[in-house]
């Protein structure tokens, strides 16, 4: 869930950098860094507890799919910077870049994942309409995407637990009610 906060703050601030008026493309890329050093750390916590468990071998294919689509996401930024069109169309294309990486989810993961590459796109037509509010707009669509499959992903943890399908001593997470994810006994001084 973390890495949803984190998208939502990024956005929230890019919006409120192109409300504000400043179209400085540097600063942009500054908040935009910065959300994908913290989206690294916080994965690379999540999915191999600090370094700790070897990842998954979906894992490898997935990030191709997101550093495909970040490549993408920058290269139509760019084109649309040194083209100077105005409006800032690459921001509805982010939304279909996105549509098209939740899609791939579905048919390597979970069929699930159309439905929000269905939402990613109704949200790409509602920037367009709206594109002064598309950074706002990629942000919550976003924000609901990752809360979801975050809500999804614990509720199957969960289940596996309960049924023996993980085994608690190999669980990086607690499944102690408010507990957080990967602070064992040992850093709450038990």
């Amino acid at each position: 869930m973390a890495i949803a906060w984190v998208h939502l703050a990024t956005f929230t601030a890019s919006h409120a950098l192109y409300r504000g008026g400043d179209r400085t493309p540097g600063r942009y890329l500054a908040v935009w860094g910065l959300e994908f050093a913290a989206v690294v750390v916080l994965a690379r916590r999540m999915v191999t507890d600090g370094g700790r468990r070897p990842a998954p071998p979906l894992v490898g294919l997935l990030a191709r799919i997101w550093g495909t689509f970040l490549i993408l996401g920058f290269s139509v930024a760019s084109l649309n910077t040194m083209t100077g069109s105005p409006p800032d169309w690459f921001k509805p294309a982010w939304a279909t870049l996105s549509t098209f990486g939740l899609a791939m989810m579905a048919w390597v993961v979970s069929l699930w994942f159309l439905v929000p590459a269905v939402q990613m796109s109704l949200a790409a037509l509602l920037m367009a309409r709206y594109l002064e509010q598309a950074y706002l707009t990629y942000a919550v669509s976003w924000w609901l995407v990752l809360i979801t499959v975050a809500l999804a992903v614990e509720k199957a943890r969960r289940a596996a637990v309960a049924t023996g399908g993980i085994d608690r001593a190999d669980d990086p997470a607690w499944d102690e009610p408010g507990e957080a994810v990967g602070i064992g006994p040992e850093a709450r001084g038990n």
